[in-house]
């Protein structure tokens, strides 16, 4: 295209061209081709259009719109001289056009291809991530066994964090063009198909740990009822008895306690210290049985060695068989153990039995001085 520049700021380094179709095209010096010249006004110029604005400008010389000079006619032979050079510099003025378009849209096309690069890479890499994020929701999701979940509270907390985890991950993908949305919204399905079991099962745990949580209050207030019949010992063997009955029931209770529950550990170790409990009103209950046994004994041997003496008071056979059976009475009271209702009295008997005793040594011993002395005299009559 052809035209006149019409005007041109050189401060702005814009002006305005008014080509040969009638119409006004925009430029900046950028536009300018020729480094020697520069644009002024009502310089013809030859330039491309790219929508309302000239580029690739070049100036054409300037056609004389006053007739010749005779001076000018008499130079013609050296004006037709001149126009070769000019011809020249048109030929290089209209490949400087044609090629510098080119390059210019060249320039314009590479740039676009490389902003078209960074897009795709850049729709490449989201999309890898968003893919990236999916394969871990799925695996999240299916780490999650269904049939473990109402195994413990633990098990039921990590399974809420993997699938809460897996939401996030799957709900950052857009349904835009390309993108997994589908595949997002199926692991979606899978997503929700597992939160629902992780309800219901919750539900269950939570109505289990309320059974047990009772089952706990009520075994400790049983316990705490054996405590206070356990208190101030020594007691009899029926009383130990109904000690144990409660420690019995108590851990009873704790044992049939719905499992899993929250307070599984704080019922294993109240059935721990119940069952020590109970293994030690179990002792007591022997060692009351055994202290009644040796008690009995005792006093049985005591019996014994009294008739003994008082049906044959002077046979010193007797009075040694009653001997055995204090010191046999007397042992069997120091068997008694200590914290035994039995302990107390069986010491009392114990003094008592020690003085029977000392009375049957002395007593065996005047029998023995007798004997002695009447067998002196059955010697000396003898002798006589």
């Amino acid at each position: 295209m052809k035209g006149t520049i019409l005007d041109y700021s050189v401060e702005n380094g814009i002006g305005s061209i008014s080509g040969d179709d009638g119409k006004s095209y925009e430029f900046s010096s950028n536009d300018w081709i020729d480094s020697k010249l520069q644009p002024e006004k009502n310089v013809k110029v030859d330039f491309d259009i790219q929508e309302t604005t000239a580029i690739n400008i070049l100036p054409i010389e300037k056609e004389s719109m006053e007739e010749k000079t005779s001076e000018e006619i008499n130079t013609e032979e050296k004006i037709t001289e001149e126009k070769k050079p000019e011809e020249k510099k048109a030929k290089t003025r209209k490949f400087r056009i044609q090629w510098g378009g080119v390059f210019s849209k060249l320039g314009i096309l590479v740039n676009n291809l490389l902003l078209l690069s960074i897009v795709l890479l850049l729709w490449k890499s989201n999309r890898d991530q968003q893919l990236e994020n999916i394969e871990k929701a799925q695996g999240l999701v299916n780490s999650i066994k269904v049939e473990q979940l109402g195994e413990s509270f633990e098990s039921l907390e990590q399974a809420k964090t993997n699938v809460n985890e897996a939401l996030k991950l799957v709900d950052k993908i857009p349904d835009y063009p390309t993108y997994p949305y589908e595949e997002a919204q199926a692991t979606k399905v899978k997503i929700n198909e597992k939160l629902k079991a992780i309800q219901e099962n919750e539900k269950l745990l939570l109505a289990n740990d309320d059974k047990a949580k009772e089952a706990l209050k009520s075994a400790m207030t049983i316990a705490t009822e054996a405590v206070k019949i356990s208190s101030n010992p020594p007691h009899t063997v029926v009383i130990w008895e109904q000690a144990r009955n409660k420690w019995q029931q108590a851990i009873k209770l704790l044992e049939s306690a719905p499992k899993p529950t929250s307070i599984a550990k704080e019922i294993e170790e109240k059935i721990n210290a119940y069952q020590n409990n109970l293994k030690i009103v179990n002792q007591k209950i022997e060692d009351e049985k055994q202290a009644k046994l040796t008690f009995d004994s005792g006093l049985n041997n005591a019996t014994r060695a009294f008739t003994l003496t008082k049906d044959n008071p002077k046979d010193i056979s007797i009075w040694i068989q009653s001997y055995q059976e204090w010191q046999n009475a007397l042992t069997n009271l120091k068997k008694i153990p200590n914290g035994t209702t039995f302990y107390t009295e069986g010491n009392a008997k114990i003094n008592e039995y020690q003085k029977n005793l000392d009375a049957v040594i002395l007593k065996i011993k005047q029998l023995e001085s007798t004997l002695n002395q009447s067998h002196k005299i059955n010697t000396s009559k003898n002798m006589a």
